[in-house]
């Protein structure tokens, strides 16, 4: 039987990948329907996401314009680096923004492209370390299809974003196997890539190299030379980043945007979520989903079992040892590390148990921007590629017990079980109202007002929902282009909550002095937003508040001029 060439092969995993990323994420695409939201859907986020790729497009499209100082949180600025820059998902998804105008689809796209490149990679680096076609398939559906992966499906494409991993521990390996210096070139440009994509995944990559290239070094002949390559590969990487990554530095020094306590510990998992079944309730469980499935782990066990008895049988024959002891050991030790960074400052084995462990999270606390993680839980994506990467290595182990007819069987049955089960824990499509993204009648008057006018859509928040409107307003923006004191992201500038409490209030009419000192000029009023109790009530307020003057009215919105000192007209 001729062996397939690897250029065929390459192509050939893609086309699979790309088969198998259309079929899961078919089902958790978004499609158009009238009525309500289902009251455990989220959007909130999937706008936000929506929203960053398509300021990153204007921003890369007028040059002029600060990528960071973004329309939103007015007067704030920075209010970008507030949350996830997205500015390599912007790139990758330009030619479908341009063409579909609408960043919704352009977010559907990169969520296809991550799902394929990220097995594909996963792939490819299994069959670098020695790992046969057949487990490197497995290993690149694990870490692709697993549902802490696909759970964060569609409302955060950055955190799926993380294929350039599996790329540098490739290159990492090649410096290594080859020892020629290109490689570090490429490993650098992968460094480069990450950051551009992904913020949380640069950290997540910095950790797995980290664990690699210590192990690496240790059987390297000339260890401390391999070390300072390395480290000098990442410091250059990092130096290159320093226009992405200032913003984000300049925040960290400032005490409101560092994480308190209690809100690492209300993201952080626990030992028991690692182990247990995946399931989506809502979007802050979401979070404490760190668990590669059970069929994984169940997998992983059986392969680590049977290397042991086949390690052991070859020993007793006098043959070479086949265990990949130093690739399991580097990829054992990020597993690990993602692990146990994911159990937070305060290692917990349940989520309501009292007593605890110290965590290894407060030894990077000192990097620079790294206070702004919230969803430390995240860092289990580390742990999902280690668990991937095993299997691809250990799978002929486990084959070496399978008597040789049925292990054809054997493989398709322990393939359709792993994608079952994603397949069952995927997230399911829901139905959004056209209505909530087309443009509204106000955004075209909104458009045709002075480039100056800054924009507050009242109330901020409706706080009965688990949807941030203020994250749909933002969305709705890009058709009048007018910046905007509501915001939604990772972070909130000080007293901004409390001002969305405020305008939600039945007298909103409250916030008016706190609206004007961040520069407010034009005030929409939502009366379907409020209470039914109390909505009728706050727009009589308004009309009679001799601060605001009635400028027009919608259907569904009320817009006031806010008169306030030093301001400039804009109308």
């Amino acid at each position: 039987m001729n062996r397939m060439s690897p250029k065929k092969e390459f192509l050939l995993a893609g086309a699979v990948f790309l088969i198998v990323a259309l079929i899961f994420h078919w089902q958790s695409t978004p499609h158009s329907a009238h009525g309500p939201l289902p009251e455990n859907a989220d959007v909130s986020d999937m706008f936000f996401s929506a929203w960053v790729i398509d300021w990153d497009t204007e921003a890369l499209l007028q040059l002029k314009r600060p990528l960071f100082n973004a329309p939103i949180f007015a007067p704030h600025r920075d209010t970008l680096a507030y949350s996830e820059h997205m500015m390599g998902l912007a790139l990758l998804a330009l030619p479908v923004t341009l063409v579909s105008g609408e960043s919704l689809i352009s977010v559907q796209v990169v969520l296809v492209i991550s799902t394929v490149l990220t097995g594909w990679m996963v792939y490819m680096l299994i069959r670098a370390l020695g790992g046969t076609m057949t487990g490197a398939a497995l290993g690149g559906i694990i870490a692709s299809l697993a549902p802490l992966r696909l759970l964060h499906a569609p409302s955060h494409p950055h955190v799926l974003v993380l294929w350039w991993i599996p790329f540098c521990l490739w290159c990492l390996h090649r410096a290594y196997e080859t020892r020629t210096a290109k490689w570090f070139w490429f490993l650098g440009a992968g460094i480069v890539a990450q950051g551009l994509f992904s913020m949380h995944g640069l950290f997540f990559l910095l950790i797995a190299l980290g664990c690699a290239g210590i192990i690496y070094g240790i059987g390297h002949e000339r260890r401390m030379q391999w070390w300072s390559m390395v480290g000098g590969t990442i410091l250059g990487a990092l130096l290159l980043l320093i226009p992405l990554l200032a913003p984000y530095i300049r925040l960290s020094r400032d005490p409101q945007f560092t994480r308190p306590p209690t809100e690492q510990f209300a993201f952080a998992a626990s030992l028991q979520d690692f182990f247990s079944p995946p399931t989506f309730s809502s979007a802050a469980a979401l979070e404490h989903q760190i668990g590669p499935g059970l069929t994984p782990l169940a997998l992983l066990l059986f392969l680590a079992g049977a290397a042991c008895v086949t390690q052991r049988r070859q020993r007793a024959a006098s043959m070479r040892r086949l265990l990949p002891s130093r690739l399991l050991a580097a990829y054992g030790l990020m597993g690990l590390a993602g692990l146990l960074l994911a159990l937070g400052p305060q290692m917990h084995l349940t989520p309501h148990s009292s007593a605890a462990l110290p965590g290894p999270l407060w030894l990077l606390g000192a990097l620079p921007g790294f206070s702004g993680i919230r969803a430390i839980g995240r860092f289990a994506h580390l742990t999902l590629v280690s668990i991937a990467v095993m299997t691809g290595l250990l799978w002929d182990y486990g084959m070496a017990l399978v008597r040789q007819p049925w292990r054809g069987r054997v493989t398709i049955l322990i393939a359709a079980l792993l994608c079952a089960e994603f397949f069952a824990t995927a997230p399911r499509a829901f139905a959004i109202d056209p209505a909530l993204t087309a443009p509204r009648p106000l955004d075209d008057w909104l458009a045709r007002q002075g480039t100056s006018c800054v924009v507050a859509e009242l109330p901020l928040d409706d706080v009965r929902t688990v949807n941030n409107e203020s994250a749909r307003f933002m969305y709705l923006a890009r058709f009048h282009h007018k910046r905007l004191v509501n915001g939604y992201s990772g972070f909130f500038p000080k007293g901004y909550h409390a001002l969305e409490q405020i305008t939600f209030s039945e007298h909103a009419t409250d916030a008016l002095p706190l609206l004007a000192e961040l520069g407010a000029d034009i005030l929409v009023l939502h009366p379907t937003s409020y209470p039914d109790e109390y909505r009728t009530q706050v727009l009589e307020e308004f009309r009679a508040d001799p601060r605001v003057e009635a400028v027009t009215s919608f259907p569904d919105s009320y817009v006031f001029r806010l008169s306030r000192e030093g301001g400039i007209e804009c109308l």
